[in-house]
């Protein structure tokens, strides 16, 4: 069974297309950023604004086009290192630039309404919502509202930054298909073990041997042990292919792995969400600094 049905497809299709092809909330939040922090002197305000939120923006922007780009996000073929590594890379530059893009926006705002108080609380992350609760009530329940969003931002930027990078599972067993998979497993266990066993008994041959070794037999002991690697390489690949019939792909970031507080995410449509609240959150607070400003 696919992992995503055909109209679910259709869906997140749609979602890409139309991210990546209306630029209309970037620009006016350029457009805002402009009146708030004229661009003729580089302030706090200015290296916030521009450099904090703008190019943060710019770079989730290019990290949700690279996700999708770099594969089909439907298939269900097993992806090779690379394209893994790619994703991977994308998907953790993505995470810290969207916590980075909030904390930024939190100093933005508390520049504008010259807040005072501890770095600790110049957030919108802060244990005592001091910053929180300087909003209007309608753009404050906002981000109240977006709660579990806002804490598994911070929680999986946290886990990236102290914990275990990101990880997406090369493939996963078809859970009909786990005993034929498994048996392969044993199989390729038992070619290891054999292959470690015959370069042991090779040691061993060499080290009782007392008359000394000429250059020639050393290199003859060296070749068998090229060929013998050779072999069982290939008869692992064999094995690794006729496994792959029962595995699949499955589109999954992983995070703390054997831990506790383990995430697993289905990445494609949650960075299509995040960057839409992103956007949501950054024009929401702009927009009210504008009309702060003109009072």
């Amino acid at each position: 069974m696919s992992f995503y049905s055909n109209e679910y497809i259709k869906i997140l299709k749609e979602e890409f297309r139309l991210f990546d092809t209306d630029k209309s909330q970037y620009a006016e939040i350029v457009e805002l950023i402009a009146k708030i922090a004229p661009n003729d002197k580089q302030t706090q305000l200015y290296n916030f604004a521009y450099y904090g939120i703008l190019r943060r923006i710019e770079i989730l922007n290019k990290c949700v086009e690279n996700i999708f780009n770099i594969r089909n996000f439907y298939l269900e073929t097993i992806p090779d290192n690379n394209e893994l590594l790619d994703i991977t890379i994308n998907l953790q530059c993505f995470v810290v630039n969207l916590y980075g893009v909030l904390e930024n926006l939190a100093w933005v705002y508390a520049i504008c309404i010259n807040f005072k108080d501890s770095k600790y609380e110049t957030s919108f992350f802060g244990k005592k919502n001091k910053l929180l609760d300087t909003l209007p009530e309608n753009i404050r329940n906002s981000f109240v509202g977006d709660e579990k969003w806002l804490k598994y931002i911070k929680n999986i930027r946290d886990l990236l930054a102290h914990q275990e990078p990101f990880y997406i599972p090369p493939y996963c067993v078809i859970m009909e298909k786990k005993d034929k998979w498994q048996v392969l497993e044993q199989k390729k266990s038992n070619v290891k073990n054999n292959f470690v066993a015959k370069l042991h008994k090779m040691a061993k041959k060499r080290h009782s041997s007392r008359s000394p070794k000429t250059i020639s037999q050393i290199m003859s002991d060296l070749k068998k042990q090229d060929e013998l690697d050779i072999q069982e390489n290939e008869i692992i690949s064999k094995i690794n292919k006729e496994q792959e019939k029962y595995t699949v792909f499955r589109p999954i970031l992983v995070t703390n792995t054997n831990k506790k507080d383990f995430l697993s995410i289905q990445f494609y449509p949650q960075v299509l969400v995040d960057i839409k609240t992103i956007y949501e959150k950054v024009s929401l607070i702009l927009k009210h600094i504008v009309q702060i400003k003109q009072i």
